[in-house]
């Protein structure tokens, strides 16, 4: 299935997908420094970002920390998982890690409640299949989404209290960043997943390295700026990640 590839089997603890990963997601957010002021453009302080993010090397960040699919490019591949589905229960299923879109095909499964008994996890990089597993070890500590992305992006959901979406994505990056939530998180972790996590949040909370993650929260909506064209306001894809 994946010569010279190298697996991770989640029917053995500790990678056990806990319930968050039961709840229904179209998307994860992300979290920045914005240097702009309020009267800026969302154009400009998108831009902006961006150009803060290329000055930043982040050394020993993986090759995808987010999913280089747009929303509605991984919402067709569930519709079509669901079409061509033979019926009955599932017993092994295997998704390479990348930027963990497998993820989107799993919670489509559990929608339509056929069940899974065995979830195998498989990448040639070994450092992203450690990607994976600290994303799955980061779901195992977060009772709920809101705390999952707290200790992903250093900032609050429910204490901003706004439906984050990519037209308000960037007051929610405004946001402070938390410093205690990664020094939090990172005891909580195992010993050998912390210095990656250190690194993933300094991509994504503190928007260093290239390419940058931001929110994705369903395939309609596209990023407020008339000059791009469509393929390029779209979350996900060509040089964005979600």
């Amino acid at each position: 299935n994946a010569p010279g590839g190298l697996g991770c089997d989640l029917s053995q603890p500790p990678y056990r997908i806990g319930p968050f990963a039961r709840r229904r997601h179209s998307g994860f957010a992300a979290a920045s420094v914005t240097v702009l002021g309020a009267a800026a453009t969302f154009r400009e302080r998108f831009l902006s970002q961006q150009e803060h993010a290329r000055s930043r090397r982040a050394p020993g960040r993986p090759r995808y920390v987010g999913c280089t699919e747009s929303a509605e490019v991984r919402e067709s591949v569930c519709r079509s998982l669901l079409r061509s589905w033979p019926g009955g229960d599932v017993d092994v299923f295997w998704t390479v890690v990348g930027g963990l879109s497998g993820l989107d095909s799993l919670n489509a499964l559990a929608m339509a409640k056929v069940a899974v008994r065995r979830i195998v996890l498989f990448d040639r990089d070994a450092l992203q299949l450690r990607f994976g597993e600290l994303l799955l070890a980061l779901i195992e500590l977060s009772p709920t989404r809101e705390k999952f992305v707290e200790r992903l992006f250093g900032r609050s959901m429910k204490t901003w209290g706004r439906l984050l979406g990519a037209s308000t994505m960037l007051d929610f990056l405004d946001l402070p960043v938390r410093d205690a939530s990664e020094t939090e998180t990172s005891k909580l972790l195992p010993e050998h997943l912390r210095e990656l996590y250190g690194i993933v949040f300094a991509c994504v909370a503190r928007r260093e390295g290239w390419p940058l993650v931001w929110p994705s929260f369903g395939g309609t909506e596209r990023l407020p700026i008339r000059e791009l064209p469509n393929a390029k306001r779209r979350l996900g894809g060509d040089r964005n990640e979600a």
